[in-house]
């Protein structure tokens, strides 16, 4: 990926915002690669050895959460079970579709049009990407959040756990 260098962009332009928003996204990157490693599965280890969940615990949980789609709560259970037994290959596998889905649903329930027309006509779902850029994603979502999955999912200077799902990377 190209990174336009700052001190070179005017404060307003175009390419100085591509550049705050490319220094954010590395930050945030390298944020996850010390807080994951340095707490997040060490204080997951400790839950494991305290408290053995179950994947209907992670069910249950999802079953009171507003953000997950009540006809999605099984694979989110799923998803996050799997994480919990550190089976992290099948948790992505399992929730990263369920995220973009999640948008989805939200964005839909909020009268959002969340497909478009292609040349013959066919309908086509618009990808998450142009979805988390609708004005109403962050009316839904909020700004932190939105960030966060452009973040993990969308963006090449991230994980972009969707697209290196996507193609088997």
């Amino acid at each position: 990926a190209k990174n336009p260098g700052i001190a070179i962009a005017a404060k307003g332009t175009d390419e100085y915002e591509v550049a705050i928003w490319n220094e954010m996204l590395q930050t945030y990157y390298f944020e996850i690669c010390s807080v994951v490693p340095g707490k997040i599965l060490p204080a997951l280890e400790a839950m494991i050895a305290e408290h053995r969940l179950q994947e209907r615990d992670f069910s249950s949980f999802c079953s009171q959460s507003s953000i997950v789609p009540p006809n999605r709560v099984s694979a989110f259970g799923k998803g996050l079970f799997a994480g919990y037994d550190l089976d992290f290959d099948s948790a992505i596998h399992r929730l990263v579709p369920q995220v973009e889905n999640m948008v989805r649903y939200h964005l839909k329930a909020a009268r959002v049009v969340t497909t478009t027309l292609d040349r013959d006509s066919i309908e086509m779902e618009i990808n998450l990407s142009a979805l988390l850029d609708k004005p109403e994603a962050s009316l839904i979502f909020g700004e932190d959040l939105i960030f966060e999955m452009k973040a993990l999912f969308c963006e090449s200077r991230g994980p972009n756990f969707r697209h290196h799902l996507a193609h088997g990377l």
